[in-house]
């Protein structure tokens, strides 16, 4: 809930006359993403409060030594726990997720839906790049606020490279998509948002980027 209630022992909060008005943090909902055996790069646009891996993960079951990779390090695998059990998963971030197991699975993910507004801190050079959007998009249309230079290159499982030339990504029409990671190379650091961005520093429209 949005509200704070501090306990104390045998304490009432609200009355009868005056209920407590207590109010959900966000409305739960689900995420289900396939896996395979082997490298999975996932992302996650729903997540439960805190991100700590457990969490995330305890709708997927794991097997001893599958992996989870990201930006912050390693999680392992063993005996139907996580270790660090601190590691946490964060939205707008690629994780690789290793399974060991022969066959087809799932991560169902209970949370939150993730705010596109969420702020994406990008690097010159290679980035581990979530997708937070509900549904599939083109990647000009998803990519509509990234400062794209020429050269610029992303990378997934599902289209392969994409290489950003005269204004465009090409090849062209591929789709970004929920639940899918991607690895992101820029030659501008910047900070970005898949929302158009209001007030302070705004990026730019995709007509008026200058590439180079």
């Amino acid at each position: 809930v949005n509200e704070e209630v501090k306990f104390a022992k045998d304490a009432v909060v609200g009355s009868i006359g005056q209920p407590a008005a207590l109010t959900l943090a966000y409305e739960e909902m689900e995420q289900v993403i396939a896996i395979d055996k082997g490298w999975n790069w996932i992302s996650f646009s729903v997540l439960p409060l805190g991100g700590e891996v457990a969490d995330v993960f305890s709708g997927y079951t794991a097997q001893d030594n599958d992996l989870i990779k990201g930006p912050n390090g390693i999680a392992t695998s063993f005996q139907g726990e996580w270790f660090p059990p601190n590691y946490e998963i964060e939205p707008g971030k690629m994780y690789m997720l290793r399974r060991q197991e022969d066959g087809k699975a799932q991560v169902r993910v209970q949370g939150g839906a993730q705010s596109t507004s969420t702020e994406i801190p990008l690097s010159s050079g290679w980035n581990w790049f979530g997708y937070i959007p509900q549904e599939k998009l083109g990647v000009e249309t998803a990519l509509a606020q990234l400062k794209a230079n020429n050269g610029d290159i992303i990378k997934s499982q599902n289209f392969g490279t994409l290489t950003r030339k005269d204004g465009k990504w090409l090849p062209e029409g591929k789709t970004m998509e929920p639940g899918r990671g991607y690895m992101l190379l820029v030659k501008t650091p910047q900070t970005f948002r898949y929302d158009k961005q209001s007030g302070g520093e705004t990026n730019p429209p995709p007509q008026t980027k200058t590439e180079g």
